[in-house]
């Protein structure tokens, strides 16, 4: 595209004339990436990945980029290089939760514990959520929300242990129901999930490495 506006490429794609998509700015460097990853296909490369630990970059490179398949998927004709259409993303990107890195002292920040689940329940007219009672060996027990109830029943959790993290500040989950922590969790929906558990008993709060 030349310095006026006007598209010199020979029908490539042109993110700001041609489609009508939402005017984001963005570096000429980032248009380029866009341009290649969504016309081609490409992998993200080891260079890009690491101009997504700036989350000023991830953010603006994840909304451009939203903003494009959008485009896309609205006037593909639009898009065409010498009769291929480029391929189109299905779902919204997730940059900057799947892609976004983090350095090793942030990780660290985060206190994965061992509990011993005493007590169970539904929260009343929310079929998601659990109210947990987790004994961390702390003096007395803590009260966590688990959005696991499609999957558990509370009965089957009292006695067993998982793993929680628990250096999150509480956070009210419904008014007056406040959760001191979050069992972790794994899979494809809420009626799936698999919670992490060790191997063989441990003593009540210990540290999951």
């Amino acid at each position: 595209m030349s310095d006026n506006g006007e598209n010199t490429t020979g029908g490539a794609l042109d993110l700001h004339t041609e489609m009508p998509i939402p005017k984001i700015e963005t570096t000429p460097e980032q248009r380029a990436l866009f341009e290649k990853h969504f016309r081609t296909g490409t992998p993200v490369t080891d260079a890009l990945r690491e101009r997504l630990k700036d989350p000023k970059f991830a953010q603006e490179f994840a909304d451009a980029g939203n903003a494009l398949a959008a485009g896309l998927r609205a006037n593909p004709i639009a898009a065409q290089d010498e009769g291929t259409p480029p391929p189109l993303p299905p779902e919204p990107l997730q940059v900057t939760r799947d892609l976004m890195t983090i350095e090793f002292a942030d990780f660290e920040k985060v206190v994965l514990r061992v509990g011993t689940v005493i007590s169970a329940e539904r929260v009343p007219k929310k079929d998601k959520l659990l109210k947990l009672m987790v004994d961390f060996d702390e003096g007395s027990p803590r009260q966590v929300i688990a959005g696991i109830g499609k999957t558990f029943h509370p009965e089957s959790l009292v006695g067993h242990q998982y793993v929680f993290v628990t250096n999150l500040a509480p956070r009210e989950v419904l008014k007056g129901l406040l959760s001191k922590g979050m069992i972790l969790a794994t899979g494809p929906d809420d009626e799936h999930l698999v919670l992490v558990r060790p191997e063989v008993g441990v003593l009540n709060g210990a540290r999951f490495r």
